[in-house]
């Protein structure tokens, strides 16, 4: 089995895409961890890291676009943590890439199952 992975969404943003994967029967993968956020804003970058920390293999943040943004621009500053924490997990020798950032359209289900095939 694959390394676990967690999932940090908004849940305004992504809760409904997330929803209409059991409404199509598609499950997720049993190595897949979601926490909803009420803005992936509120995520810092030690959030990040201690993921990683914890025994996480990747860890992905799916936040809104910046038109469906609830908070105005909390994917932007998820966005930008996630870039953070990327640059101090290659200064320590992990892989960036372990860490990911997605903006989702609410009922987008094409976009997230594109999301879950990259896990």
């Amino acid at each position: 089995m694959a390394g676990k992975v967690l999932i940090y969404h908004c849940s305004y943003c992504s809760y409904l895409t997330l929803d209409l994967l059991g409404q199509y029967k598609v499950s997720l993968q049993e190595n897949v961890v979601i926490t909803d956020l009420p803005c992936t804003g509120t995520l810092s970058v030690n959030m990040l890291l201690e993921a990683i920390e914890k025994g996480f293999e990747k860890v992905v943040v799916i936040g809104g676009t910046s038109n469906d943004c609830r908070f105005l621009k909390g994917s932007l500053r998820a966005q930008k943590r996630v870039l953070e924490a990327q640059k101090i997990l290659e200064e320590i020798g992990y892989e960036p890439t372990r860490l990911s950032f997605y903006e989702l359209k609410p009922g987008d289900l094409e976009s997230l199952k594109t999301i879950l095939i990259k896990l």
